[in-house]
């Protein structure tokens, strides 16, 4: 008997556990994210989600990642970084369904979304994603999130963070990937 296996739907999440040296500076994220609100707080609409420009926390967290998933993934691909952009939830504020697909550009769009807390309190939110099983429509997997740690999973899945029940807002990192298999 052969198998193929068509279609897979995977999601790898833990917590960052870098090397000394090489720790992942959540406060300088949280710094860029924070500038990234500034300047872009006046537009109108206000945006949900802001723009976050590059520093080099974002390497040792692109690393971490992909080293990460080399150890679990049983085909050879390289991820190749397309997208950051981050959410401040302050108290009671959520992130609505949504994915990160481009339904009008589908071969531009990424194939990864990798979700990281940056700065929150413990069980201040989960990261829902919304998923089908064969026959079974609108299936849910919850995951409370916490600092320091990450969500990937395939781009077109549909994610929502629930509302920040904490007092304090909570930073969440948002990365796309896409792949090259090798």
């Amino acid at each position: 008997m052969k198998k193929v296996t068509l279609n897979q739907e995977v999601l790898y999440y833990d917590f960052v556990n870098c090397p000394k040296g090489y720790e992942v500076d959540r406060y300088q994220i949280r710094h860029e994210m924070m500038l990234g609100y500034i300047n872009r707080k006046k537009e109108h609409p206000p945006l949900t989600s802001y723009p976050i420009n590059h520093c080099l926390p974002f390497d040792h967290l692109g690393e971490y990642i992909r080293d990460f998933l080399g150890q679990f993934v049983d085909r050879q691909f390289t991820m190749i970084f397309k997208k950051r952009f981050g959410y401040i939830l302050k108290q009671d504020e959520y992130v609505s369904s949504r994915n990160d697909i481009d339904v009008l550009d589908i071969s531009a769009s990424p194939v990864y979304t990798l979700v990281y807390g940056v700065e929150l309190e413990d069980h201040s939110s989960n990261l829902i994603i919304h998923h089908n099983i064969k026959k079974t429509p609108n299936c849910t997997w919850s995951i409370s999130m916490q600092n320091n740690k990450f969500i990937i999973f395939p781009s077109h899945l549909n994610y929502e963070i629930t509302a920040n029940n904490s007092k304090l807002n909570s930073f969440y990192l948002i990365q796309t990937y896409d792949e090259v298999i090798s």
